[in-house]
């Protein structure tokens, strides 16, 4: 959508590069040569790259497909949900595939290293660590729930204890993003609790539940803050997390303005330009901060909400300020089919066709 928009109002090339590709179908060139400009030779991008066979598909891409971008300081790269390169299937022995991992990245972080990165690595990084979100969300004044992050379950079931005795309910998350191992926040029960011992392993976030007021999704693009309220369909609260309601969906919605200052600050001390955050109203008003993804989603704020949210990124990337907005400031589900397709290949695609057909053969 973003490189729609950038291709849309400044007319400005964006090919769209899957770290997954490198070195497979997409190389560097000149890298490290005295005299020569380095350069990324983008590989046509797969619709999907996961799944068994993959490899052998982009190993298959013709080099007469490959685009070519300059890696210098007047290219700005969004660095958004990096994917670990797809070895080549050569490499089996488990300590050659860590070093080419290693190799790989260090030498793709190097080749950009000219380049304009949103947001930069060290914050795209640490501003994922949801304990030190906490931490200085707390330090910006910013109203947090009652948390505690720990691998003891006597320490646990002490806090679970204590909020309750106080007629709350206890929620429990992950303590850092896994993709490998998403879940829902949920609201500690007895299930929960015969698990508590298995915590030993690695440490999880218990926090009191606010309840009450509304869920809000913020999206911060540099000093611009857009909002919308997330709601299911039905009157009740089903679960802690909206995410599980029945059709959540976004609707337009005001940041309290006794908080704005103090996001804009947190937004500035985690270093980010861009930050996807999720706030809580008490039964007062009162926005509690929950989390902040760097790379968080935020499409539905424009095609539910009515945020302008593309434009804004794009702006930023482009480095350009607009005097007035479009006149189609808001992007629909038709301009998301629209950049979908010029993106990446149809799913009827015969390139598409076989990483589905291997995966279904490997489930």
């Amino acid at each position: 959508m973003v490189a729609q928009r950038l291709r849309d109002e400044f007319g400005l090339s964006c090919p769209i590069f899957d770290a997954a590709t490198y070195p497979l179908s997409s190389s560097i060139y000149g890298l490290g040569v005295p005299g020569t400009r380095t350069e990324l030779r983008v590989g046509r991008p797969l619709a999907r790259t996961v799944g068994p066979g993959v490899a052998s598909l982009l190993l298959g891409q013709s080099t007469m497909d490959r685009t070519t971008v300059p890696l210098d300081t007047g290219t700005t790269v969004w660095w958004r949900r990096f994917r670990k390169p797809i070895l080549h299937p050569d490499l089996q022995d488990a300590d050659l595939s860590a070093f080419a991992r290693e190799t790989l990245n260090s030498t793709l972080r190097s080749a950009l290293g000219k380049c304009t990165v949103v947001n930069s690595w060290h914050a795209e990084e640490s501003a994922d660590w949801k304990p030190y979100q906490l931490q200085l969300a707390v330090d910006c004044r910013l109203a947090v729930p009652e948390t505690i992050c720990s691998t003891d379950q006597d320490e646990i079931e002490a806090f679970v204890a204590k909020i309750e005795a106080s007629g709350r309910r206890v929620v429990y998350k992950h303590a850092s993003s896994s993709a490998a191992f998403g879940m829902p926040t949920r609201i500690v029960d007895a299930a929960a609790r015969q698990r508590f011992a298995s915590l030993k392993y690695a440490p999880t976030l218990f926090q009191a539940e606010v309840s009450g007021g509304v869920d809000l999704r913020v999206a911060v693009v540099g000093e611009t803050i857009f909002c919308c309220e997330w709601r299911g369909s039905d009157k009740e609260r089903h679960f802690a997390d909206i995410k599980l309601e029945n059709d959540p969906r976004m609707y337009p919605a005001v940041f309290p303005a006794g908080a704005r200052t103090e996001l804009l600050n947190l937004h500035r001390r985690l270093g980010l330009r861009l930050g996807i955050y999720d706030f809580k109203l008490d039964t007062a008003g009162t926005p509690f901060f929950l989390e902040v993804n760097p790379s968080g989603q935020w499409l539905d704020m424009e095609l539910e909400g009515g945020q302008g949210v593309s434009l804004a990124i794009a702006q930023m990337l482009a480095g350009v300020e607009m005097g007035e907005k479009p006149a189609r400031s808001i992007y629909t589900h038709a301009d998301l089919e629209r950049a979908y397709a010029s993106a990446v290949p149809p799913r009827g695609n015969l390139e598409w066709q076989p990483v589905f057909a291997a995966e279904r053969a490997g489930t």
